[in-house]
């Protein structure tokens, strides 16, 4: 691909992306991506076939543009503990311009039949890696709560079912910000309540030292 083509196709991308972010992932047709881009119908199908084909490039780009540069700056395990539930946090709170509502419902349309074999190996590639994303999550989370016990500034009996405990619960705020809505208290109250038990109090400290 040409670099004037690259270029075509990176701006088809981020507009598709304003689109699915507005309306999801369901209701979006080729047509409303060609309005959006301002191109013929024959420019857009060049480069994609489909919105789901489209819908998983927008996802693959996003993936690459996502940061973690405040869990990155942490020194300590509680610090990178904080800054991961605090992205956490920001991604709940902008679901009105992220792709969340569109992925959940572009996860629903996989469980629909696919006549394609190539939609079908796109759908299942898609479905291991967002189970990979999730339990990749778990896995950083369970070795941080791990590593603030060795640095005895948390206390948990089992840390992994903590980890994931954290997680469910953090997908759970998504999909409740994108169904129902929730506040900023309510998203700070429940995403400091998922680690605030794990701190040892510095009254339990004193009875240690006891």
């Amino acid at each position: 691909m040409g670099e004037k083509s690259g270029k075509k196709k990176e701006f088809i991308i981020e507009k598709a992306r304003d689109v699915f972010a507005r309306k999801g992932f369901l209701t979006v047709t080729m047509k409303d991506i060609v309005e959006e881009c301002g191109i013929s119908r024959g420019g857009l199908y060049l480069y994609f076939e489909d919105t789901g084909s489209l819908f998983l490039e927008v996802l693959k780009k996003e993936r690459e543009s996502d940061s973690g540069e405040e869990i990155d700056k942490a020194e300590t395990s509680v610090e990178m503990l904080s800054a991961f539930l605090r992205e956490q946090k920001k991604e709940i709170l902008g679901v009105k311009d992220s792709l969340i509502d569109a992925i959940y419902e572009y996860c629903f349309s996989l469980t629909r039949d696919h006549s394609e074999e190539t939609e079908k190996k796109a759908a299942e590639s898609f479905l291991a890696e967002e189970n990979t994303r999730f339990h990749m999550s778990v896995k950083v989370l369970h070795s941080l709560i791990r590593a603030g016990i060795r640095e005895g500034y948390l206390d948990c009996e089992k840390p992994l079912q903590e980890a994931y405990n954290i997680m469910f619960a953090i997908e759970g705020l998504k999909i409740c910000a994108v169904s129902i809505g929730v506040t900023e208290e309510e998203v700070s109250n429940e995403i400091n309540f998922l680690f605030s038990h794990l701190f040892i109090r510095e009254d339990e400290e004193d009875e240690d030292d006891g």
